[in-house]
């Protein structure tokens, strides 16, 4: 791992479903076509990227987005 990305954390399979998340149809139906998520804190970005993650079969990398610049 390159250490200029020390800060990221592989997290294990998350275990959040669609099933979990209500009332985002229309984010659950975006984010399986694939999106960036963004807005303020509390609005359901991470929770929605641990049940694709989940979904997928995939590990969920958490980062924070200034990291990345």
């Amino acid at each position: 791992m390159d250490p200029s990305y020390g800060h990221f954390t592989i997290k294990e399979k998350p275990n959040v479903t669609y099933n979990d998340i209500r009332g985002c149809k229309e984010q659950i139906e975006k984010m399986q076509e694939g999106v960036l998520c963004y807005g303020p804190p509390g609005t359901g970005k991470t929770f929605l990227a641990r049940a694709v993650a989940n979904r997928t079969d995939a590990c969920f990398i958490r980062i924070i987005g200034s990291e990345l610049v």
